[in-house]
């Protein structure tokens, strides 16, 4: 279980706010459920913005190949490459 769903969903459930008209069963489980929904949330938020920095970058690359930049179009090439083997490039 990740971090942020434990810590999450036990802060959701300790605050009396919290669907205080619901049992304590049915607050646990749509405790647990806004918790993964938030970390998916995050998690894609990160994907998607790493997914738009490396098209930046692969525009770059391709405009420098218009261009006639090539020298500088396949150093960045090798860069963009490695960056998208990388597990978080561009945060």
């Amino acid at each position: 279980m990740p971090k942020f769903v434990d810590d999450l969903a036990n802060k959701l459930k300790e605050d009396p706010d919290f669907y205080p008209e619901k049992s304590d069963k049915q607050r646990e489980g749509i405790a647990w459920a806004v918790a993964w929904s938030q970390f998916k949330k995050k998690k894609n938020k990160k994907k998607s913005k790493r997914s738009s920095n490396l098209q930046i970058l692969n525009k770059i690359i391709t405009a420098l190949e218009e261009k006639n930049f090539t020298k500088e179009a396949n150093d960045l090439h090798k860069v963009f490459i490695k960056l998208s083997q990388l597990k978080n490039p561009l945060k």
